[in-house]
Parts: C-alpha cells; structure tokens; sequence
C-alpha cells in the first residue's frame, strides 16, 4: 500500500518522495452538436473534475455510464473529435499537457489501453500489432521481447499471433490490447475498462501484472466499473458521478457497505454490489419447467476458417421462463455459441430449434429452425425470436444513424420502457458515437425487448455498466422476462452475478456442457436506489 496523500488538495503528506505524474485541475469538456436549421447544442459531458496520479500508484476512477470516464482518458491523450472543447489544465510529470508533449510521449512514456476492441487494427494481425509497440519501447533490452511470451502471459497460444481482430474473442482481443501495453513498457499507463469479457483467472493475471508496474515504480490510471477489481489492486478510488469528481477515497472506505464514505452515490455503488442482498422468496420461475416453449441445441460443431476448432457436440436446452448462466474461460467459444443460437452464425453440424410442448400429443413439436437456410428466404424473417444483445455495443448499431431512427428499425419502442432504462430523450437525435457505452449498451437493450422475442441472449450485457446501472437494467430484464415469460441465457465471467441472476449454469468447458443448479432465483437484485 502506497503512503496516503490528500487527494482534494493534492497536496503530498507522505514526504518528498511522492511525485505527481499526470493531474486534471477543473476539466470541462463540451461537445457542440449541429441540429435541424444548423442550430448548435453544446452537450457538457464533463463540468468539474479533478484527480492526480502520483508515481508508483494505482489510481482507480469508477463511477456512473456516461460521467466522463471514458472522455478523461481521451482528453490526456488528446484524441478528442473535432467539435470537442476542453478547458481546465493538463498536467503531465508537472508540465502542462500541449500537443508538442503528447506527440512526444503518446504511445511510449504515456499509453492507452482503450475500452473498445475496435481500436485494434483489422488490417494488421496480432503479431504486427504488438510489434509496432515494441518498437516503441524506449528499452533496448526490453524492445527484443518475444511476442509468443507477451501472448502467454495471458494465457494466449503462441498461433494467436497470426490471428486477425475479427478471429478474436472479446476477451482475447482485450488480452491483446494489454499485451500491447506490456510490450510498449509505459512509465504511465491509462486503462479503459481493462477487465470485461476476462475469466478470473486472466482478471488475477492482469492485476498481477498492474501491481508488477508499481512495483517497478510506474503508475497506472485504471477506468473501470468492476469495484471488487479496484478495491483489490488500487491504492486510491475516485469516483466520478453526473461529469464530475465527487470523491475520493481508500479501499478501507469502501468496507461495512462504505458507511465511511462521504458521498450518497459512492455508497450506492458499494450496495448494488452483486452478492449485496440476499434473496427474498422461492424463485418467481420455479415453475419454468412446466412453459411451453424451448431452446434446444443439438450436437453443435463449429471451426474456423483456419481450422481451430472451438464447438464440438454441443446439446443445450433453455426453457420459456428460465434464466441461464453460460460460463467458461475466455475463447472457449461463449460467443461463437451464442451466435449460432441467435442464428447469426450456422453450424457445421447440427442445428438450433425452437420446440412448443403439445398437451395433445404430450410432446414437444418443432416450432422452428433458427439457423436454417430457408428461413432467410421468408418475409417474415426480419426478427427473430431469439435476439441477442453483444458485449461491445458499438459493434450492433449503425454508426450513420441516430438512435431515434435505431429505435424505429424495431418497430417502435414504448416511452415508459426508455424511461425505465434511464434513456434521455435529447439522447435520441445523437449519433451512436455521442454517447457512451453504457448509454449505448440501453438502447441495445430496449431494442429486443420486444413481444416478438421469445429467447435473450445478454453476452456480457452490462460490463461496460457501473454497479447501480448494472442493477437497474438487470432489474428491468428480469422482471420484462417473467411478465413476458422470456427465456434468458446470460453469459458472464462474474460469477456472483449468475449465481444471484440464474437458477441453474451451463459450463462450455472442455467438449461439452455440464450443468450447475444454483437454486431459486431472487425477485430483486439490488436494494432500491
């Protein structure tokens, strides 16, 4: 642990030996934003905040989606877009942070490992990706690395490096991106949303190696929702809420449901926590078995076009009503799963079917084929009835279309389902790329909340969420799924997240599944906020 320094002053009261490194003093930053009749809106993301990351410290930033998280860290590095107005001051190791700066240490003493996966290039493989930030690297000795050791750190094979971006999990493709921070050796590392889409034993691989920077005296700026991640390797927390810094904090503060913190939303976080409140009655689908519809999968084969094989004789079954946790490691094929049950991907062998259970004939009838090849060549295809919300939202939606006309592609979306999503309404004449992730990730989710959608697939639906935003859409999914008797299959490496959420697991694991029952499911997810 880190001696304690007085954050709000930035003031140093462990002595001499603690350097400032980077510090914002009163950042502002609007966006103007053209409307009908060239009118100008100034949208104002971030008003007030304030934070320093010292040398040798791990400084943790969570808070609300959409509070300027994200935009801090593009802020320092200065890859704002063009209608983008900053002011406050920039400070990097005490000068201020001009363009003359940033150009000399972007990508060598200052790096960024983005939240998206999207800023791996599509056109180069792994290998040249993580090469160009060797290169980089200001250490000789450490500019010859090998890059199958780099890959491996990570739990990655050494053929991943021949790999492309789209052959990539998303977990795998996160691994890449930090390997690429390694490789570039940093004094000062900013790190967007590091930890979705890993498997616990990758997450304790990457805070291993976050602690090994301290201890070799750089520092680490980590965004993230994930608080059990923060409050394990930080040495300070600050939380951003509403576009500013409204706090910060220490571990030990956030300990006895953070009734020493000073703020009313830091405490919010600490008690949307999953595992934060106990189950209040027998599960609301203990009767699932008995609804009329299901899921199945059956003997499930899939490779890739080089070969690697990630599928082998799948079976899997969800009921109407049933809430599913599908668990496994990373690149074990949770997604490309998914995929073919939403009807994305086909098969290489066998097939995914919707069955209705006949009281007549007193067995189930196949309702209908999702992945077949005729079922593109149906008019009444456009939906179908299993939908699927991705990790990465901004993979899902047009990036030339505003959300009010995403919105309409389904068909219209009921006012008092936004607003139970917390969607604004002056969010929907923005484009995509104006909001955040979190935000983006809502209207992803309204979108399939449709009566037509009779599976949902949540494919690390709410990684990208901060803790209270975590439970108020979980609250909403479930609960629209027990009124509209919905099937739901969540994916998800926080495994107290399915066990709260689901009454049984399925582990991909290996060449099969196996099956974990978890019990009655809870009617609430959080205490009310």
């Amino acid at each position: 642990m880190t001696r304690r320094v007085d954050s709000q002053n930035f003031t140093d009261t462990g002595g001499a030996d603690r350097r400032s490194v980077l510090r914002a003093e009163h950042l502002r930053l609007t966006f103007a934003q053209y409307e009908r009749g060239l009118r100008v809106r100034q949208i104002e993301p971030i008003r007030d905040l304030s934070l320093e990351l010292y040398q040798g410290e791990i400084l943790a930033v969570i808070g609300s989606s959409g509070s300027g998280k994200s935009l801090l860290a593009h802020a320092i590095m200065g890859i704002l877009p063009y209608n983008a107005a900053v002011s406050g001051e920039l400070y990097f190791r005490g000068e201020k942070l001009t363009e003359k700066i940033r150009e000399r240490v972007r990508g060598r003493e200052l790096f960024l490992v983005p939240q998206s996966v999207t800023y791996l290039d599509p056109l180069l493989t792994v290998e040249k990706q993580i090469r160009i930030s060797l290169e980089r690297n200001p250490s000789r000795k450490k500019r010859y690395q090998s890059i199958e050791k780099l890959l491996g750190r990570y739990g990655l094979g050494p053929e991943v490096g021949r790999y492309y971006p789209h052959q990539l999990s998303g977990g795998m493709a996160r691994k890449v991106l930090l390997a690429c921070a390694m490789a570039a050796d940093a004094d000062v590392l900013i790190v967007d949303e590091p930890t979705p889409g890993l498997d616990e034993d990758s997450l304790q691989d990457v805070l291993d190696d976050f602690a090994r920077l301290r201890e070799e005296g750089k520092s680490v700026l980590m965004i993230t929702h994930d608080i059990n991640a923060a409050l394990q390797i930080a040495d300070r927390i600050t939380v951003f809420y509403e576009g500013e810094s409204v706090e910060t904090a220490y571990p030990e503060d956030f300990r006895e449901n953070g009734i020493r913190l000073k703020h009313p939303y830091s405490r919010k976080l600490v008690q949307a926590l999953p595992g934060g409140k106990a189950p209040e009655e027998e599960g609301s689908v203990a009767g699932c078995l008995q609804q009329s519809l299901r899921l199945r999968a059956e003997g499930i084969h899939f490779h890739y076009g080089d070969g690697q094989e990630v599928l082998r004789g799948i079976d899997l079954e969800v009921r109407a009503g049933e809430v599913v946790g599908l668990i496994a490691p990373s690149g074990a094929g949770k997604t490309t799963l998914a995929r073919i049950l939403a009807g994305y991907r086909r098969p290489d062998r066998g097939r995914v079917v919707l069955e209705r259970f006949d009281p007549a004939l007193g067995s189930w009838t196949l309702e209908e084929e999702i992945n077949s090849p005729e079922k593109k060549r149906r008019a009444d295809a456009s939906w179908c009835p299993v939908q699927m919300i991705l990790q990465h939202p901004e993979k899902a939606v047009d990036p030339l279309r505003r959300m009010q006309a995403l919105l309409e592609e389904a068909r219209g979306v009921p006012k008092e389902l936004l607003e139970e999503a917390g969607i604004r309404e002056e969010w929907l004449e923005r484009w995509p790329q104006e909001l955040s992730g979190g935000e983006l990730q809502r209207f992803c989710l309204v979108r399939v909340l449709n009566e037509r959608t009779r599976f949902l697939i949540c494919d690390e639906m709410t990684t990208m969420l901060d803790a209270v935003s975590r439970a108020q859409l979980w609250e909403l999914v479930l609960d629209y799924a027990r009124k509209h008797r919905i099937g739901v299959i969540v994916i998800s490496h926080d495994t107290l997240l399915v066990k709260q959420l689901c009454t049984r697991a399925v582990d991909l694991s290996g060449t099969g599944v196996s099956s974990l029952q978890l019990g009655p499911l809870s009617n609430t997810i959080t205490p009310t906020i």
